[in-house]
């Protein structure tokens, strides 16, 4: 029998608005696809729904991981996927969910 862990963020979007601090939590590869964003909004919500992803993977794995340990992509059907200290983690699954003042993530972890 396997135990499923939880982790849930909420972000008030206001909260995240600079550039300087999102190159502090995104990775390379991250920070990367952020930059290739030409409309500000949309880079602005990637971040802040990494962030807020990030924040309940912790939780959810009971601060086994930093935030730097933390890479979040998508597949091709938009779907988040997470890496662990850069390995792929098929037990992490993650939904980031937009509103206009707030974002939203949650993480079940299953191990």
């Amino acid at each position: 029998m396997s135990n499923s862990y939880l982790g849930i963020d909420i972000v008030e979007n206001k909260r995240i608005n600079k550039k300087k601090f999102v190159n502090r939590f995104l990775s390379e590869k991250e920070y990367e696809k952020f930059l290739s964003f030409s409309d500000r909004k949309a880079a602005l919500n990637f971040a802040i729904g990494r962030w807020a992803a990030k924040e309940a993977i912790i939780k959810a794995t009971n601060k086994l991981y930093s935030i730097s340990e933390i890479e979040i992509f998508n597949e091709e059907n938009g779907n988040p996927i997470v890496f662990l200290r850069k390995e792929y983690n098929k037990n992490c699954k993650v939904s980031i969910s937009h509103e206009k003042k707030y974002t939203i993530a949650i993480c079940i972890m299953s191990v």
